[in-house]
């Protein structure tokens, strides 16, 4: 029983009760409350449960907590939905969210790191003479090659010249890379078809029976 405040009060299963006695012309009146202390359960932030890594503007996914009522730290990409939560990916980067609940000597914080994935990538031009085949440039490496021009055109990394169905001078071909958690990317660029112009000349007069000069 104490007289003096504050004082520490430990967390038990059992109830403190707190009695005020105040004296006066009317007498002695004595007010009492009854309150529990209770150890507050870890606050944890349950989806993501932990570090994860998604891709850059593959759509909002929800943030949930064990302890509805707090607070998000850096909402920049964090939406508030009638007391749901979520969050979006629309710019690439490193992340940590944090969640705040409570007050005082009770307030509890749980964070995670949200790793949000672009794919930067280049196609390179390139050249293919009408009738070869022409290595594909495209970085970072590792990537696929189409082409709805020319499908057939398509052989592993190279551009089969050989295999256009009517003369063209360029073909556009797409470079699509697959991070190692799914995030795609593509980027267009086009293969200019080379022809070699040959010609001749005679040089001076034809007169027949006689040899003459070709360049």
């Amino acid at each position: 029983r104490a007289t003096t405040f504050p004082i520490d009060l430990g967390a038990t299963s059992n109830p403190y009760v707190v009695e005020a006695t105040l004296t006066d012309v009317c007498g002695t009146q004595i007010v009492s409350d009854t309150f529990f202390v209770r150890t507050p359960d870890p606050l944890r932030i349950t989806s993501p449960a932990r570090d994860t890594s998604v891709c850059e503007n593959s759509g909002a996914f929800n943030l949930v907590v064990s302890a509805a009522g707090g607070s998000w730290q850096d909402t920049r990409f964090i939406n508030n939905t009638a007391g749901q939560f979520d969050f979006t990916p629309r710019e690439a980067g490193s992340f940590k969210i944090i969640y705040t609940n409570g007050t005082g000597t009770c307030a509890q914080q749980d964070s995670v790191i949200i790793d949000v994935q672009r794919v930067t990538l280049e196609a390179q031009r390139a050249e293919a003479c009408f009738n070869s085949a022409t290595p594909l440039q495209g970085l970072p490496l590792g990537g696929s090659w189409s082409s709805t021009a020319c499908a057939g055109c398509i052989v592993g990394e190279n551009f089969d010249a050989r295999q256009l169905a009517s003369p063209v001078d360029s073909v556009e071909v797409t470079y699509t890379v697959v991070n190692a958690i799914g995030c795609t990317n593509s980027d267009a660029t086009f293969v200019r078809i080379t022809r070699p112009q040959a010609g001749f000349q005679p040089q001076g007069l034809l007169v027949s029976n006689q040899q003459l000069q070709i360049e």
